[in-house]
């Protein structure tokens, strides 16, 4: 689960001028944001300047209110391997460098990142400490733990911070990246580690007073309370509260650390009453972390059922809870060790009812989240602080897998025994009946008449019923008819009230079909009176005619051609795929990451990075 990351720039009043426009100039260098989208031939190109250049590669990225929301990556790579180039032939080994751990995050093929680690570690022997470089490993940094999930390389990335840090003089620097570094330990579970991490910055803190240190109240109460010192958690936490924070986000996550405070405290009713509010209140996560499963998608739910157990020993009132827990990370396919013995509450509680089928369910759900953990910490630590023992939950699932074949087995051979004593029942019941036949041969061939009249009989039966069945068959055939007569009737007093004609109705409609096979939707300048001027037509009539035609308004209408366009593009392209939301949501036609999600979501019941990964593991299962 990923650390908010949260720059110094947040607190951007209480740090001196000089500070500020330093790293202003980074942050645009690095994350500048526009679109030109002409592609200038390189031969051309690589004979101007660095600046003129990189004002090619700031326009492929993509602002929105400030903050980085996407980015055009077939140009950004384009002009950056053009910058490569003409770095290569001025031998500008500091530009080299910087152009090199640009390149190196937007590939997630293994291979080629180790390439580019190969080039960055020559070149990094041959340039001299700078700022520039600083901030580029300390993005990097956070841009491979955000995208690719790579704790070692970041804690590398992280090291060569704070050594050019130290080379530069820049203690702000040092130690922030010291907490960058405790969070990660955290994230892990080696909690020790991260204490130690966390006195070190502390004891800075209290000799230079750090003017950013506030804005990361949460992460230390967190290690306070991991390490079991909650009093010193609950200076943080009430610092924090009361001060009010400087984003809703760590506002939330100190009120989310108060319920956990409480319930360690045994203050189940305090815990949950703070709990609750984060549920009630939290709803937007940092621009960054969209698509990140944090603690605090998973804290509140997970302590509000531990409170509610440990308060009234009710498991049954506890259970929604836990459940929201395994939901959130079967949605995110990412999980928190720290909570993963949700699924001892729910094994056990299925286990206690007799049912076999969730129980085995969430099994599978803790063994199958463990070994995704186990993969993508295990380059960086060799023992995951687990609060339960895996080997043991995999031998509970092989037993319990044991006995539902033995029942079935059982099952089976009760049913094999029941046909075998049905065939012997059959085998007496066909000679008694044999020598029945035998013995009343007579009474037969004395019966044969009567028999005669009496299928005459049912003939005529017969006969009267298929004609009673042909007589409702036309019943309901009218009624059919009716019913379509009245929708025509209908819909042709709907086309009345607005008073479009028949001819003109279908001419927009034509021209609806028209436009929705240009793909034209994925711009985002359409309203509906824009669309109504393309077509040739007024705003009135072109509403009215989606409402009655296509059964939707004009904005759910668009949205869905957009979602339906995405989803046709993610399957098909393996570039798009690896686009990140923001620039996905950006090609096909929504001005947010967020619009863009929750409206995937309400289409296909799963977010884009989900409904993306289900592609990739097919796509991976057919290759191989």
């Amino acid at each position: 689960m990923k650390n908010k990351f949260i720059y110094i720039l947040k607190k951007s009043e209480k740090i001196n001028v000089k500070t500020m426009k330093q790293l202003s100039y980074l942050f645009l260098l690095f994350w500048s944001f526009s679109f030109y989208g002409q592609k200038i031939d390189e031969n051309i190109l690589v004979n101007q300047s660095f600046s003129r250049i990189q004002k090619h590669i700031d326009a492929q990225q993509i602002y929105e209110n400030g903050v980085p929301v996407g980015r055009n990556d077939s140009l950004y790579t384009y002009y950056l391997n053009v910058y490569l180039k003409k770095a290569k032939i001025t031998k500008n080994h500091e530009e080299m460098l910087l152009t090199y751990l640009k390149l190196s995050t937007i590939s997630k093929e293994e291979a080629i990142l180790k390439n580019y680690n190969d080039s960055i570690n020559a070149v990094f022997s041959q340039v001299q400490p700078s700022k520039r470089i600083m901030y580029a490993y300390s993005f990097r940094a956070q841009d491979l733990l955000n995208s690719q999930n790579h704790y070692e390389l970041a804690i590398e990335d992280y090291s060569k911070t704070v050594y050019l840090a130290k080379q530069l003089g820049d203690e702000d620097q040092i130690y922030l990246t010291k907490l960058y570094i405790a969070n990660l330990h955290q994230e892990v579970g080696e909690y020790k580690k991260a204490m130690d991490i966390i006195e070190e910055v502390l004891a800075a803190h209290k000799e230079k007073n750090f003017s950013w240190m506030e804005i990361y109240y949460p992460e230390l109460a967190a290690t306070f309370i991991h390490n079991n010192k909650l009093d010193s958690a609950k200076i943080f936490i009430e610092k924090g509260i009361k001060e009010g924070g400087v984003q809703k986000i760590q506002y939330m996550d100190l009120v989310m650390y108060s319920g956990v405070y409480h319930f360690l405290n045994g203050n189940y009713d305090q815990s949950i009453d703070s709990l609750q509010k984060v549920k009630s209140n939290y709803q937007h996560k940092a621009y960054l972390q969209q698509d990140k499963l944090l603690s605090i998608d998973l804290y509140p739910d997970y302590y509000i059922g531990k409170s509610i157990y440990k308060k009234t020993g009710n498991v049954e009132a506890a259970i929604p809870y836990f459940k929201n827990v395994d939901s959130i990370m079967q949605s995110y396919k990412d999980a928190d060790y720290t909570v993963m013995d949700t699924y001892d509450h729910l094994v056990g509680y299925y286990k206690s009812k007799g049912d076999s089928k969730n129980q085995l369910k969430y099994l599978e759900h803790q063994i199958e989240l463990d070994s995704y953990l186990d993969k993508k910490y295990r380059t960086v630590v060799n023992n995951i602080n687990r609060k339960y023992n895996i080997e043991e939950v995999k031998k509970e699932k092989d037993a319990l897998i044991d006995d539902l074949k033995e029942d079935n087995s059982s099952f089976f051979n009760l049913i094999v025994g029941l046909l075998i004593l049905a065939s012997s029942l059959g085998i007496m019941i066909y000679i008694q009946v044999k020598r029945s036949k035998e013995s009343q041969s007579l009474l037969d061939l004395k019966d044969e008449k009567l028999n005669e009249y009496k299928n005459i009989n049912e003939i005529q039966k017969v006969a009267l019923e298929k004609e009673k069945e042909v007589a409702k068959k036309l019943k309901i055939q009218k009624m059919i008819e009716a019913k379509k007569r009245e929708k025509e009737e209908a819909k042709k007093e709907d086309k009345k009230d607005f008073e479009i004609s028949e001819k003109l109705v279908e001419e927009i409609l034509e021209k609806l079909e028209k436009f929705e096979a240009s793909k034209k939707f994925i711009n985002k300048k359409y309203t509906l009176s824009s669309l109504a001027k393309e077509l040739n037509t007024n705003s009135s009539y072109l509403s009215k005619i989606i409402n009655a035609e296509k059964k939707l308004n004009f904005s759910t209408y668009i949205n869905r051609l957009r979602i339906e366009y995405a989803i046709q593009k993610l399957e098909e392209d393996k570039v798009f795929r690896s686009f990140t939301i923001k620039a996905i949501a950006e090609e096909v036609g929504f001005k947010t990451a967020q619009s863009f999600s929750a409206t995937f979501f309400k289409y296909k019941g799963v977010y884009p990075s989900a409904f993306i990964k289900t592609i990739e593991q097919e796509k991976t299962e057919i290759d191989s």
